[in-house]
């Protein structure tokens, strides 16, 4: 603490307001307590414990309720009040009457009185705007604090404390605790004003008043004790322990005042040694420095100050700064001089000023200087030449904006981030990709731009890309989903690449959307398992188709040739129901049979569709029985299938069935296609719906043509 109006106060200090208040309404609370116990303390005050309470709040609240701490002070100023109105008007005239004190209890103390209505005072007006006020509520802390000496001063000298009746509180030791607490507090609820502020001083006058003040109060009062004591108890004889005892006193003082001296003197040595080595500065420093008062005269100026403004030669102390001020510059200067003048701001202004026929970019820093009190009696000024930072920053800001012009006109989106993760620039592009304007992502972490799934991982391959950083171009591999401003994602491709500054290396990310050539490539992979799909099914009714089926059956035949069988089924009048209905309508109905047949084939079993209106089953397990079972199940599946699609025409299927065991072994595909092919003809010729097992007796004479299937088939419809 600097002892002056405004500097911070130690923390011990703010807080001993609200520790002694505590304790002092403790003391009024527990007095008041005893006073309401009953007869055995009738001797008790409770207007003295009414005080004690109301004083100890007011301190206690100093701090975060100073209006009610003040409010609270009017307890024990109307309490003294009417003690003094007692006092002046006999024996319990006054406050007797309020049935508040017993009949046997004293008159109170005019020291106590005194003490209490100061008090009362000193913390009413404690923080006062008006001088007047101020001054009255200082006068009213010296007297409470005299009184309050006054009281130890008595003790030391063996009385009762001036005469103060001790029946006021519960004993003297009491009464000095609670009045020198209370008196802590007061001194610390003033804490800028003397005398704490020059306890606490550490400059010349604390170390004055902290060495001298307990010699000069304590040693009259020690004194006096001596001689009391020597008087009384005759261990010498007055006279001389006086004469001892003020020898001793005086030696006391002398060795007080040469340690003050010496202390002194090192710290006047001390200050001097500064002193010169500011001047030194002051003179050899390259600034502008000056000092006016607040009509700008100036009242000190540096050699440089003066050298620069004064070329001609001379010294600025004693002109107007006004004088001075550049034209160009002149109305702002001005403006900034009465800113700091009346509103005590310190302020830095940048300007251009034409000197000496040279144009120089400088900087003004204008700050108020003050007094102890807080008054501004003068405005300090600090310029500095910064014409080659300035031309320097220039030329950096052109580069930049170079360089920046360059990232803005790149194809992608592009980020440049730190060490730390820190987004240091981001191009225009990435509104179009992320929705983000550049400067809302400078200073946010990269990671907002990522899920927040994979942020921690995204996280861990950053920090090892920094540790060994290099060139990554796009396509090698480094996509990722980035996260939209609007919170949907979008898949961008990213390439790296390491940025040397003075920071250390920071990374360049281009990103680059791959929405399009991902959506290209999944619909090219679409078409070519579509084509795939194609080339083995049949696209109507999705069953696969005849070249599959040709495939699978040698497959069987090659691997069981005598398990299992071929089914050969043919939709009846299906050409009617395309004639009368429509191909849509005869569509639909294939649809539909192939999802009634689905159900009546055993697992492992095959249904493709040859054409037309033609399937072939091929069954991979069972016998002739098997076979049958199964042919009867898709007749009944189908005239189920036709009722229910409510068509004009009766649809039922007919069903040429071949099983392999009745085959000449080992059966070849085309071999059991014609015995099927057989078998269907002879179901036609039973007037349909109907299904017809292979025998040699269904067998249709073809002439033969090695290795091509030649059936010769009449119209089946």
């Amino acid at each position: 603490m600097e002892g002056v109006v405004g500097a911070p106060v130690p923390r011990w200090v703010a807080a001993a307001p609200v520790l002694s208040g505590a304790l002092v309404a403790a003391v009024g609370a527990a007095l008041l307590a005893a006073f309401l116990l009953g007869d055995a303390t009738r001797a008790l005050r409770p207007d003295l414990a009414l005080s004690l309470l109301g004083s100890g709040a007011s301190l206690a609240l100093h701090r975060r309720r100073p209006g009610l701490a003040r409010r609270m002070a009017l307890v024990p100023l109307a309490v003294g009040l009417l003690m003094a109105l007692e006092l002046t008007t006999g024996a319990g005239a006054t406050l007797r009457a309020l049935p508040l004190v017993a009949d046997d209890v004293r008159p109170p103390h005019p020291t106590g009185v005194l003490a209490m209505i100061t008090f009362a005072l000193s913390r009413l007006l404690t923080g006062a705007t008006r001088p007047r006020a101020r001054i009255l509520g200082a006068v009213a802390g010296a007297v409470f604090s005299a009184v309050v000496l006054a009281v130890q001063m008595g003790l030391l000298l063996g009385g009762e404390a001036t005469g103060l009746v001790t029946a006021d509180l519960a004993s003297l030791p009491l009464l000095l605790v609670t009045l020198d607490v209370m008196l802590v507090g007061l001194l610390c609820c003033n804490a800028p004003m003397p005398p704490l502020n020059l306890l606490m001083d550490r400059g010349l006058a604390g170390t004055l008043v902290r060495r001298l003040l307990p010699a000069v109060v304590l040693g009259p009062a020690l004194l006096a004790q001596v001689h009391d004591v020597t008087e009384h108890r005759g261990l010498l004889d007055p006279h001389l322990g006086l004469a001892l005892f003020t020898a001793v006193m005086v030696v006391g003082l002398a060795c007080v005042v040469t340690i003050t001296g010496l202390t002194v003197q090192r710290t006047e040595q001390e200050r001097l040694r500064l002193t010169q080595e500011l001047e030194a500065i002051f003179a050899s420093i390259p600034a502008m420095v000056t000092l006016a008062d607040t009509d700008g005269t100036y009242v000190r100026s540096s050699p440089f100050a003066d050298r620069l403004l004064l070329p001609e030669g001379g010294t600025l102390p004693g002109r107007n700064a006004r004088d001075h001020y550049p034209a160009n510059a002149r109305e702002a200067l001005a403006a900034q001089a009465q800113r700091t003048r009346d509103h005590g701001v310190t302020s830095t202004e940048e300007l251009y000023v034409d000197m000496h026929g040279e144009r120089r970019d400088w900087q003004l820093t204008r700050f108020p200087v003050t007094d102890g009190s807080g008054v501004v009696f003068g405005i300090g000024t600090i310029g500095l030449d910064i014409t080659a930072s300035k031309r320097t920053e220039r030329e950096a800001a052109a580069a930049s904006e170079r360089v920046r012009s360059f990232l803005d006109a790149a194809p992608d989106a592009t980020i440049i981030i730190d060490r730390s993760g820190t987004i240091r620039y981001a191009n225009r592009r990435v509104n179009e990709l992320l929705g983000y304007r550049p400067d809302e992502l400078v200073g946010t972490e990269v990671e907002c731009l990522v899920p927040e799934p994979t942020r921690s991982e995204r996280s861990a391959k950053r920090a090892a890309y920094l540790r060994s950083p290099e060139h990554r171009a796009m396509g090698s591999g480094s996509e990722l989903a980035a996260l939209r401003k609007d919170g949907s994602r979008v898949a961008v491709e990213v390439s790296l690449g390491p940025v040397e500054t003075k920071e250390g290396t920071w990374t360049a990310a281009a990103l680059r959307d791959v929405t399009q050539r991902r959506a290209a490539e999944l619909a090219l992979r679409h078409a070519e398992q579509r084509a795939r799909y194609l080339a083995d099914h049949d696209p109507l009714t999705g069953t696969t188709n005849r070249r599959w089926f040709g495939t699978a059956l040698e497959r069987h035949l090659t691997e069981r040739p005598a398990v299992g069988g071929l089914l050969i089924v043919d939709i009846d009048r299906f050409k009617e129901v395309n004639d009368s209905t429509g191909h849509g309508a005869g569509d639909t109905l294939l649809v539909e049979i192939v999802e009634a047949i689905g159900p009546c084939l055993p697992a492992g079993s095959a249904l493709s569709r040859l054409g037309g209106d033609e399937f072939a089953v091929l069954l991979d397990s069972g016998g002739t029985a098997a076979v049958r079972s199964v042919a009867e199940g898709i007749l009944e599946a189908v005239r189920r299938t036709g009722l229910r699609s409510g068509l004009p025409v009766a649809v039922t299927a007919s069903i040429g069935a071949a099983p392999f065991e009745l085959l000449d072994q080992p059966p070849t595909s085309n071999a059991a296609m014609v015995a099927a092919d057989d078998a269907l003809y002879a179901a036609k010729a039973q007037g349909r719906d109907t299904a017809v097992l292979w025998s040699p007796a269904v067998r249709r004479p073809r002439p033969a043509l090695a290795g091509r299937r030649t059936v010769q088939r009449s119209p089946r419809h």
